[in-house]
């Protein structure tokens, strides 16, 4: 087995080795390393790679691991951790530390540019540092793991904490308070895995059947959305339920009766155009079914409106409606004619004929002289036929040549046979 230094964190010295059955436990390859390099073996760690997950249970056959003849191994310093023991880098989520209830807005149709969003989303996410956990933990030792170590960074009660992984500056998955470590990460649990923090407004219990929801407040006269909330809706629950949610949510929503949701995709909402053609009058939603028919993930949005909301006049649409259409016409037209294009009949090219005459005269000639090749080269074909067999006419040459497609090897053979 090939090794690196345990001071050679960039592997550029030559390798080290130790000879070893791969059958025999992790314990013994650690051993001999630990003697070579002169460590005891409770001050250094072992990985496939650099970045790979730690190899940890030091009574597994090396099989067990993948290691197999000349395979190399990354040594680092650091106290080697238990088996089912992992290290999460842990974040908090500061906009939901500093958003309520009462001020919790959201624009996901707002256009920001891309610095801006980075800008934000560096802003959002702090890094509290690592800590270690077994996958075997319920979520509750997960949390107060997790407050043990940054409470007073967080500033909030463990109660009001729920734990959510991130990819790249997106929330994904929620982990819910009925499965352990292990069954949150959905067996993809490594060493240096993000988990962020959120702050919930209340105490939460979250299990398999929830899922963390945008709800936007959808006004008609503006065509946009005044504010969005972040819950946790029970995918077992009925739409009269949700509606009923709905208004303890939004105070301008006056009734169940005048709740009207929808759950449109994300491009829909992101497009202005789009959004003004929202369908509410959806065949699922129905008082007595369950909201999971809309196959409801985190992270999707739900949007509410009140029949009772004010919708533009007549005036305002018809003019909006020729305005957008103007629009689309100088966008339509710009682009074109930054491609060269313009909105004109077209103009019959003088020269245009003179250029089809040249392209196929140049064709012609190009046919030519390809002939002019397999004419030589067949002649060639014919003489070296004619060299070996005298005693043949060039023009039973040049049939039986063309008989075998150009091969003159077949081409003797069969002049051979005819003449016997």
């Amino acid at each position: 087995m090939r090794f690196n230094a345990i001071d050679d964190v960039e592997c550029k010295q030559e390798a080290l080795s130790v000879k070893i059955d791969v059958r025999q436990p992790l314990s013994d390859l650690k051993d001999a390393i630990g003697q070579v390099i002169g460590v005891d073996v409770g001050k250094f760690r072992m990985r496939r790679a650099r970045n790979d997950r730690e190899l940890k249970d030091l009574s597994k056959p090396l099989t067990f691991f993948g290691l197999t003849g000349d395979d190399p191994v990354y040594v680092e310093a650091g106290e080697p951790l238990p088996p089912h023991h992992f290290i999460f880098c842990v974040f908090v989520d500061r906009h939901s530390c500093t958003t309520t209830a009462a001020d919790e807005q959201k624009q996901p149709n707002e256009n920001n540019n891309s610095e801006s969003n980075s800008n934000e989303n560096d802003e959002r996410f702090e890094y509290l540092g690592d800590v270690v956990m077994c996958s075997k933990w319920d979520l509750k030792q997960v949390k107060q793991r997790i407050h043990e170590q940054f409470g007073e960074r967080l500033g909030f009660d463990m109660a009001l904490m729920r734990l959510r992984e991130r990819l790249n500056n997106k929330l994904t998955r929620v982990w819910v308070d009925n499965k352990d470590l292990k069954a949150n990460c959905l067996r993809n649990i490594k060493d240096y895995k993000p988990v962020v923090v959120q702050r919930t407004r209340e105490p939460e219990t979250l299990t398999d059947h929830h899922a963390i929801m945008y709800v936007a407040r959808y006004v008609p006269k503006t065509n946009s959305l005044s504010r969005t909330l972040e819950v946790a809706l029970d995918k077992t629950s009925t739409f009269a339920e949700l509606k009923q949610q709905m208004v303890d949510l939004f105070d301008d929503v006056d009734s169940v009766d005048n709740v009207m949701i929808c759950k449109p995709p994300d491009w829909q909402i992101k497009d202005a155009h789009a959004l003004a053609k929202l369908t509410w009058r959806d065949p699922k939603v129905r008082d007595r079914s369950r909201i999971a028919t809309w196959r409801m993930r985190d992270g999707d949005t739900i949007l509410v409106r009140s029949k009772t909301d004010a919708r533009p006049s007549a005036a305002d649409a018809a003019a909006d409606e020729s305005t957008s259409d103007a629009i689309k016409f100088l966008q339509k037209r710009n682009n074109n004619d930054a491609q060269g294009i313009r909105f004109m009949a077209p103009v019959a090219d003088p020269t245009q004929e003179q250029r089809k005459q040249e392209q196929q005269k140049r064709m012609d000639d190009i046919q030519k002289q390809r002939q002019q090749q397999r004419e030589s080269m067949d002649a060639a074909k014919v003489q070296q036929i004619l060299a070996i067999l005298p005693h043949i006419d060039e023009d039973q040459a040049r049939v039986a040549l063309h008989a075998k497609r150009g091969d003159v090897e077949r081409a003797i053979e069969s002049l051979l046979m005819f003449s016997t």
